[in-house]
């Protein structure tokens, strides 16, 4: 089995490329509880959809954790922080 170099340094504490999640750009965060989590993730230019903890982005992208304004991605075992936009003139955090 060949494994490519970025997939090894994934392992012994590797980072992603600056622009690897560019394609991913977060409009809002859902927190209900302790341990329900949501976030609204838009992939390209598709219209934004929620996506709970645990749960798929794109293939190899899974939503790890959910931050007051951020969540973090998990990408082929290596993990990166997302950042709700500065401005946006609206609420983008709900937390019950």
């Amino acid at each position: 089995m060949r494994v490519a170099s970025g997939q090894a340094g994934a392992l012994f504490g590797g980072q992603l490329p600056l622009d690897a999640n560019r394609d991913l750009h977060l409009s809002g965060v859902l927190t209900l509880g302790q341990r329900k989590a949501a976030a609204i993730i838009r992939v390209k230019n598709e219209p934004p959809y929620v996506v709970p903890v645990g749960s798929a982005i794109t293939g190899a992208v899974k939503l790890y954790e959910v931050r007051a304004r951020s969540v973090i991605v998990d990408r082929d075992s290596v993990r990166s922080e997302l950042f709700l936009p500065l401005n946006s003139g609206g609420p983008m955090s709900y937390v019950r």
